[in-house]
């Protein structure tokens, strides 16, 4: 396998105000659309943690910059919270009612991030799917997000993603085929925490 797993420790940060306000205003506004979906949830969203995964942005901050990609955005906080350190960041995500929440709070909080409603899986990397029994919102259709965005996924230098059960593996061979050497994938789930990997190979 192309990806290597970095050890990299994430020590606790010191948020600014803005932050603080950004990530409480988005865990209330989330909790609404949820409370208001009744019985109704969309399936396969479930937010990360906030706090974790600004510490993680942080500490890669440090080392470098660029393009930002969150597939599979939600209500896009990762990627707000990318663009706010300095990175150009964007995120695809297939819910169109998400997508519009993303943008109305990236709006009132006056950052600068894009979202697209889209799939994140190309169709170049159907074939990685096929045989797999991923979630159903990992099945490529619709548009291609990274066309959408005029990014071309060789480009990106941190692809973000909070995995489902039998998403990581697919997610990891799909950043593998499209992203190049160098790149790092940022994972984020409740039972494993904080993952990042970074592209080694030579040879896309």
């Amino acid at each position: 396998m192309a990806l290597e797993i970095l050890k990299l420790n994430a020590p606790k940060v010191e948020q600014p105000d803005h932050i603080k306000r950004l990530i409480e205003e988005a865990r209330l506004r989330i909790d609404s659309f949820v409370e208001g979906r009744g019985d109704h949830p969309l399936a396969g969203f479930v937010p990360s943690d906030f706090d974790e995964v600004y510490d993680m942005l942080c500490r890669l901050a440090m080392d470098r910059d660029g393009c930002f990609v969150e597939w599979g955005a939600g209500f896009g906080v990762a990627t707000m919270l990318a663009a706010s350190l300095g990175f150009d960041a964007q995120g695809i995500e297939i819910q169109g009612d998400l997508v519009a929440e993303a943008e109305r709070l990236a709006k009132d909080f006056e950052i600068d991030a894009e979202f697209v409603v889209a799939s994140y899986v190309p169709a170049e990397a159907q074939e990685l799917i096929d045989f797999t029994e991923g979630p159903d919102w990992l099945e490529p259709g619709g548009q291609n997000g990274h066309d959408l965005l005029d990014i071309d996924p060789a480009d990106i230098d941190i692809v973000f993603a909070y995995p489902w059960p039998g998403e990581s593996e697919v997610i990891e061979a799909i950043f593998e085929r499209l992203c190049s050497p160098g790149a790092l994938l940022f994972t984020w789930n409740n039972l494993e925490g904080m993952k990042i990997m970074r592209h080694r190979n030579q040879f896309r």
